[in-house]
């Protein structure tokens, strides 16, 4: 049987129609990945979106970005999978069959010039011959518009009405007439101070920047953030009141974490100031010889003297006997005088003597500059350890040291306050190279513990700021109020301290009118009343009466422009200084607790108005009104302004309160978890 050889198959046209129908079906599969992807993204800015509604989205996501990257996130992932799965020549002949009926003669003439050149029979060769003719006749007519029509798939369709409801969520609450006035009118001040909030924060963020004061830097940063949150404009005044108690509450947390345990005692401890007025004041009485009041055995080693009349007598001060024995028996001891021995000469001139380091180290002190004191300490420490001192400065430098120690307790220098004591142990012991690494150690804990410290500050006034910004959201009710709450809180500062000195220049209260005094005659009996000077710059006095059986006259104190109260403990009259007023409410602690129930809900009922309020002075009985459950004033009745407007103030009043030691230092920590328990609400 003959053999050819196979016909060479011209493709071309082939070819060139299936690169057509292969783009066509390239971007068919990009657009059907790609919508995807973008659906993917929006559906998970929906959820984000529907989070936010109820305030369970953290600050650092801005849906502004948010949005707009996850749906590009998603396409990008789809168009890198799209692709990176080409379609090749065969699956292009075979879709193209498919979708027009062709019954594979693309492919089969593609499969078909595979084999190239090859010994075939004769019949062979015209079966291959009329299946090339035929694969290119319909070739010739074929459009790739019909081999792979466009068609909209189901993604697209789905990330249209995805994306039709994301919009609608995002903007119809930010139409006219979908969103009520008051709360259009909420976050528009809420977006006016959270500009200003912004603005404040990256000052102080700029300022510890500067100082290296990390703490305060950070919050500064949560400050700032918390400010352009507030400043799109989606928060209404709770959300923000929200957000302010918790970022608060954080930097509280942080400060005393700054401050140490001993922040958390007596209000905060000694200041550095205080310290370095006592230190000041030790250094400055050579009388006063530095004693560890934690080890009272421990003492200097202190001047006998010997009785004229009595030979051998004690000191009653020191319990020095060597005076005393050498005085008994008539010795002239070198150095001594009026029968004092030669060391507690040494000691007293000792105690005479000052070490300037030290001096220098109260000064900077005074200041609150603890690296001033980390310096005086290192140039001491070298003087020690140069082994260049007397007796009488070694003597010198460990009473100081103990001052200073002394001095340190109950500040946030604690490390600094146990080196200096270890240091004075040292010198008193003889071992100068001790002493010398302990006052270094106690330098580089000066350095390190100021540093907190001043962080700490920092980060109240942070806080203060804070607060103030706060306040200022929480009284205005437009955003024009914002911009003048400033002024205004200025003004308003003015006028309260005009009010305050109105009145006798003396301090006497305006209680001796008439109209008074016919009101306090109106009260019920066992009501004390005060008829005192304030202590407003003055020291104040006040004299208390009472006219219930059992209760005795009392002392009492006024403030400015207050009326003295009168108490019912023994009659007598005080004078109140700011070191007494914790004395003074746990007095009155005791006294509240001994009235009896009835009298003192009878007493509540008594309104005497604002002090100084009025031409008649305190005096005025206010008004008893009855009101229906439901209206009014009565417990029934409902409120029409939201309680977190009146938190803020009321709890920057209360902080002010407890500033002026107004509040006892016993419920300073009551008062401030009332008013979180509010604001957490």
């Amino acid at each position: 049987m003959a053999t050819l050889q196979q016909p060479q198959i011209q493709s071309g046209a082939i070819s060139s129609t299936l690169r057509q129908v292969k783009g066509r079906l390239r971007r068919e599969r990009w657009i059907r990945q790609a919508s995807l992807g973008a659906l993917v993204g929006v559906g998970l800015s929906l959820m984000i979106v529907a989070l936010d509604k109820f305030d369970l989205v953290p600050d650092w996501l801005m849906l502004e970005w948010f949005i707009p990257f996850a749906i590009l996130v998603g396409v990008g992932v789809a168009t890198i999978t799209a692709f990176s799965q080409p379609i090749s020549t065969m699956e292009a002949a075979r879709m193209a069959e498919v979708r027009l009926g062709l019954k594979e003669r693309f492919s089969s003439a593609l499969e078909f010039e595979r084999f190239g050149r090859q010994e075939i029979d004769a019949d062979q060769a015209m079966l291959l011959r009329l299946q090339q003719q035929d694969a290119l006749a319909h070739a010739r007519g074929l459009r790739a518009s019909d081999a792979a029509p466009f068609r909209l798939p189901w993604q697209t369709k789905a990330l249209i009405a995805a994306s039709l409801v994301l919009i609608a969520v995002i903007l119809l609450p930010r139409f006219p007439g979908m969103t009520p006035p008051g709360l259009i009118a909420e976050r528009e001040v809420v977006q006016k101070e959270g500009e200003k909030l912004e603005k404040r924060a990256r000052l102080i963020e700029k300022q510890a920047e500067m100082q290296h004061l990390e703490g305060t830097r950070h919050v500064a940063q949560q400050m700032r953030k918390l400010g352009q949150v507030m400043a799109r404009g989606h928060l209404d005044k709770q959300k923000a009141l929200k957000r302010y108690s918790k970022l608060t509450q954080e930097m509280s947390d942080l400060q005393r974490k700054l401050q140490g345990p001993q922040a958390s005692a007596n209000g905060g401890g000694k200041s550095l100031s205080e310290a370095g007025r006592q230190l000041a004041e030790a250094l400055s009485n050579p009388g006063a010889a530095g004693q560890n009041p934690q080890n009272p055995g421990d003492k200097q080693a202190g001047a006998s003297s010997a009785d004229k009349g009595k030979p051998g007598a004690k000191d009653g001060k020191a319990g020095n006997k060597s005076g005393d024995k050498n005085a008994s028996k008539n010795f002239n001891v070198p150095g001594a005088q009026n029968g004092q021995s030669a060391e507690a000469a040494a000691a007293q001139a000792a105690k005479s003597l000052q070490t300037p380091e030290m001096k220098k180290a109260a000064e900077g002190l005074k200041q609150g500059d603890s690296k001033s004191l980390s310096e005086q300490l290192r140039q001491l420490a070298k003087r020690t350890e140069s082994g260049q001192m007397s007796p009488q400065d070694r003597e010198a430098a460990a009473n100081d040291m103990q001052k200073l120690s002394n001095a340190l307790q109950g500040t946030p220098l604690t490390e600094t306050q146990k080196h200096a004591q270890a240091a004075a142990d040292a010198l008193r012991e003889g071992n100068q190279q001790k002493a010398a690494s302990e006052m270094r150690q106690a330098a580089d804990s000066a350095e390190k513990e100021g540093q907190k410290q001043k962080d700490a500050n920092a980060m109240q006034h942070a806080q203060n700021a804070l607060r103030k910004s706060q306040g200022e959201m929480a009284r205005s009710s437009s955003a024009s109020e914002v911009d003048n709450s400033q002024s205004s809180d200025q003004a308003g500062d003015s006028s309260d301290s005009e009010s305050d000195s109105s009145g006798d220049p003396n301090g006497q209260m305006g209680g001796n009118s008439s109209a008074q005094q016919q009101a306090m005659d109106r009260m019920a009996s066992g009501q004390g009343y005060g008829k005192g000077k304030g202590q407003g710059k003055q020291p104040g006095q006040g004299q208390g009466q009472s006219s219930e059986p059992g209760y005795e006259n009392g002392g009492g104190s006024g403030s400015a422009n207050k009326a003295g109260q009168g108490g019912k403990k023994q009659a007598g009259q005080g004078q109140q200084s700011s070191s007494q007023k914790a004395a003074k409410f746990e007095g009155e602690g005791r006294k509240f607790q001994s009235l009896d129930q009835s009298k003192l809900q009878r007493n509540t009922r008594i309104y005497l108005g604002k002090p100084g309020a009025g031409k008649e002075g305190i005096g005025r009985l206010g008004p008893l009104v009855k009101a229906a459950p439901g209206a009014g004033n009565s417990p029934g009745a409902q409120s029409k302004v939201p309680y977190y407007n009146y938190v803020a103030p009321a709890k920057q009043s209360a902080e002010k309160a407890m500033d002026n030691e107004d509040i006892p230092p016993a419920y300073k920590g009551d008062v401030r978890k009332y008013f979180d328990s509010l604001q957490g609400q």
